[in-house]
C-alpha cells in the first residue's frame, strides 16, 4: 500500500462522485461501485473503499443505495 495508490483510488472515488452528482436525483449504488474499484485497487478491501466512498457522498450531500 502505497501514499500514491491511496492518493490514486481517493481520485476515482472523487470522479464517481461527481458523476452522482451529475446524475441527481437518482440514486448509485457504493456497492457495485467499490467492488469495481476494488479490482483496480486490491491493497484495500472493498469494505474500505466502500466506506471512504460514503464519506465522500455524504461530504457532497448525494445518497446511495
Amino acid at each position: 500500500m502505497s501514499k500514491k495508490e491511496d492518493d490514486h483510488l481517493l481520485s476515482e472515488i472523487n470522479a464517481l462522485a461527481e458523476r452522482a452528482e451529475q446524475n441527481k436525483p437518482r440514486l448509485a449504488n457504493i456497492s457495485a461501485l467499490a467492488t469495481m474499484l476494488h479490482e483496480h485497487f486490491p491493497h484495500r478491501s472493498t469494505e474500505d473503499i466502500q466506506e471512504q466512498m460514503q464519506v465522500v457522498w455524504l461530504d457532497r450531500g448525494l445518497f446511495w443505495e
